[in-house]
């Protein structure tokens, strides 16, 4: 049982989902409401729980422009279910704060497929997370397990000017170091 309340502007009420333990059932369960808890509705709706797993970012990098075609590796999506969306968010660096842009994705048999939207204003080489809505506009992270994450170098080579991940510091007059990959992110590249 979870409190509710009502959402005025919606004319409906709202209330957070619990945890659920995924049974042999699945996911599947039936939602009452009740204004005293001891009298239920008996309307018999269904909300359907389910465990949405993102386990790569193919490819991971791609131009500044955008408009690369990406492959949200995954498991447990719902074929049913409303378009997914992809968040892409960017810290704003010196300016401070963060700015996103949501786009639609297409559910396919390895995940979903998406094109990625380019930043105004970007000169800069910089790395954008993800986070994957599968209903509505509740957001999840996208992270991936630790045998998936990139690596921290391009093909194997040693870290742009020696940087680490970790983003020592280089050396005077060395050129800056590109950002590091990161996982369950989408890195836009400069020239």
């Amino acid at each position: 049982v979870v409190e509710a309340r009502f959402d005025a502007e919606r004319g409906c009420a709202v209330c957070e989902t619990p945890p659920w333990e995924m049974g042999p059932a699945g996911g599947d369960v039936i939602i009452e409401a009740s204004l005293n808890g001891q009298e239920w509705t008996v309307s018999c709706h269904h909300f359907r729980y389910h465990e949405c797993v993102i386990s790569a970012v193919e490819p991971d990098f791609g131009p500044l422009a955008g408009g690369t075609e990406v492959l949200l590796r995954g498991s447990g999506l719902l074929e049913d279910g409303p378009t997914p969306r992809v968040r892409f968010t960017r810290a704003r660096g010196e300016e401070g704060g963060e700015e996103s842009i949501v786009v639609d994705g297409a559910l396919c048999d390895e995940g979903i497929s998406l094109r990625t939207p380019a930043f105004e204003d970007s000169a800069e080489s910089f790395a954008a997370t993800l986070a994957v809505a599968l209903s509505n506009n509740d957001f999840v992270p996208v992270t991936l397990p630790a045998d998936q994450s990139p690596p921290d170098t391009e093909e194997g080579g040693p870290p742009a000017d020696d940087a680490t991940a970790e983003g020592a510091d280089a050396a005077p007059g060395a050129a800056a170091a590109e950002p590091a990959r990161v996982a369950g992110a989408f890195r836009y590249e400069g020239k």
